[in-house]
């Protein structure tokens, strides 16, 4: 096992709300990595990508981007699980990622109407996080149709 820890180089870098993982290891077609992820908060390390490897026992490059759009700001700790064959298993070197940027910013989905009641002038807001179709339909209290407006929310 020497020889595969001489031979073993790793990169993680964070930008843009995403991680990318690359290493470089020997590995052959018995041997599977499993990248593991702790996010700030988190008690346990939790698999979030495996990989196997191919062919002849030689260093290959292995390549995997981690989303982190909806975590939380704080300390991002991963580490990778070799196992050679079925007996085997260990970690290589574990990594830290100081995460802190909010990526996806939370906006609560709402539909606002005024006033109540209405007299003359209706105010329809509504907020989405994605854009989506909104259909506004007035009726009477007979059903009878009074207005129908159909766009898009962004």
């Amino acid at each position: 096992m020497i020889l595969v820890k001489k031979l073993y180089s790793q990169n993680f870098v964070s930008t843009n709300c995403k991680t990318n993982i690359s290493f470089n290891v020997k590995a052959d077609t018995g041997t599977t990595f499993t990248i593991e992820r702790k996010l700030a908060g988190e008690n346990d390390y939790a698999a979030i990508n495996t990989q196997k490897g191919s062919g002849n026992f030689i260093v290959k490059n292995f390549v995997h981007t981690d989303d982190l759009g909806n975590a939380a700001i704080g300390l991002v700790k991963y580490r990778i699980k070799m196992q050679v064959s079925a007996d085997t298993t260990f970690y290589l070197d574990s990594a830290s990622i100081n995460f802190a940027q909010l990526c996806n910013p939370v906006t609560q989905e709402k539909i606002t109407i005024n006033p109540n009641p209405v007299i003359d002038k209706l105010k329809v807001l509504v907020v989405r996080n994605d854009p989506a179709v909104v259909e506004i339909l007035v009726q009477t209290s007979t059903g009878q149709k009074i207005f129908l407006l159909k766009t898009t929310s962004y």
